[in-house]
């Protein structure tokens, strides 16, 4: 299907102005892509850093039960006890994990999402400002039409805002 699109495009491209840009790249060279990265990796770190400490003080816990285990000196009560407590801790522990995963996702949307609208929307502008009927993403393309590389003049565009 894409495949079909851009060789339509390219049979196209004669009649029509069609420009590329490396969208990635041209992101990663934003200052404010840069600045929310850096946000999203003390997000990150700091969610990390609870979820260490939690393993490991189940670390802890579970090495005492071992070595309490091997040494025979539990009661049957205090066994149950103890795997019963490991238990609940290694499932606070699955759910802060799981519950970490999901806010960093919920974070990094809501820092992203409003970014990266108002890259689309810069760069729908500049195409329909300069007359472009398509602008490609080069990243994903091998071959693609004769084309302009918009990458230097969108960069421009979207940093001088």
């Amino acid at each position: 299907m894409a495949c079909a699109m851009i060789l339509s495009i390219a049979m196209s491209a004669h009649s029509q102005k069609i420009g590329h840009v490396n969208y990635r790249m041209l992101i990663d060279s934003l200052d404010e892509s840069k600045k929310i990265n850096e946000q999203l990796n003390r997000y990150e770190m700091s969610l990390y850093t609870v979820g260490s400490r939690m393993d490991s003080t189940f670390r802890v816990h579970l090495k005492k039960y071992q070595d309490a285990a091997a040494s025979g000196t539990l009661t049957g009560q205090q066994r149950t006890q103890m795997e019963s407590d490991l238990e609940t801790e290694q499932t606070a522990l699955n759910n802060y994990q799981q519950s970490a995963k999901e806010s960093f996702q919920k974070r990094q949307a809501e820092l992203m999402q409003p970014f990266l609208k108002k890259v689309q929307v810069a760069i729908s502008d500049f195409g329909t400002k300069q007359g472009y009927q398509a602008i490609l993403d080069s990243a994903g393309l091998i071959i693609f039409p004769d084309s302009e590389d918009l990458f230097a003049r969108l960069l421009a565009v979207l940093t001088s805002k």
